[in-house]
């Protein structure tokens, strides 16, 4: 609102005695494997961490010990180049003589024995936490609101969504291609509370108040959609029947684009 007495104001801000709270309704997924990788990460991290401080030292007695090995210099000058560049020994250095010969690189060498080792436990797990993933991804992409938000977001990402959700069979090129856009809209809309979102809702509960008179109601959610006779023509067949939510909150009614 402008003002002869201040010419550059354009706006005035009302403060009100509410606490505004959002909350995302929609049921948050687990986008992870059934078993855990993260003690075999730590585990290798820690393993390079450990060879990181046998470098200079291991490069030093390897410079010293190469012109008295005689015929395993070859292999302890190999070893060398390995340990410079941080990359894993030859296959026929593990088992090498010349590792008990200088004991910094049998311990080198052993080091990456146990990070191979490792490695192939977390290649193991690979295939089995990729399937848990893509069905958790895939019953998300069923659920009726991410069908209708990806129909009002985006005609490209609501194709991408109806593809996942409509077969249970390996993703094809496509929809391998599609993946991480989905994955990145999966994450905003189970753990993102954005205040433009079908998944947000808000409450409003008076600061001055001690406690809400109606505390003890639980907070019962409900979509008012206004667009609902054009979203049709996105996808095929009738929308379902918006599901009724209960919250432990009352008074709270959504804030995305297809509310009053």
């Amino acid at each position: 609102m402008n003002t002869s007495d201040e010419p550059s104001r354009s706006f005035e801000v009302v403060e009100g005695p509410y606490l505004v709270s959002r909350v995302n309704p929609h049921p948050h997924r687990q986008l992870r494997g059934t078993t855990p990788t993260a003690p075999l990460l730590r585990s290798l991290a820690r393993l390079e961490l450990q060879r990181e401080d046998l470098r200079e030292g291991l490069l030093d007695a390897l410079h010293r010990a190469a012109p008295e090995l005689g015929a395993h210099r070859n292999a302890a000058l190999a070893a060398k180049r390995a340990v410079f560049n941080r990359r894993p020994p030859r296959e026929d250095l593990y088992d090498h003589p010349v590792t008990r010969e200088i004991p910094l690189l049998g311990a080198w060498a052993d080091l990456w024995r146990e990070s191979r080792a490792t490695a192939a436990l977390v290649d193991a797990e690979h295939e089995p936490a990729l399937r848990a993933e893509r069905a958790a991804l895939t019953a998300w992409a069923r659920d009726p609101g991410v069908d209708r938000a990806t129909a009002l977001s985006s005609p490209d990402l609501h194709r991408a969504v109806a593809a996942r959700a409509a077969t249970d069979r390996d993703p094809d090129k496509r929809m391998r291609k599609a993946e991480a856009a989905l994955v990145r809209y999966f994450s905003r809309s189970t753990v993102k509370v954005s205040p433009y979102s079908l998944y947000t809702a808000v409450h409003f509960s008076p600061l001055e108040a001690e406690v809400a008179e109606d505390a003890e109601r639980p907070l019962e959610l409900t979509s008012h959609a206004a667009l609902r006779r054009l979203l049709p023509g996105r996808r095929r067949g009738p929308w379902p029947p918006t599901p009724r939510r209960a919250w432990a909150w009352s008074g709270c009614s959504p804030a995305g684009p297809d509310a009053r």
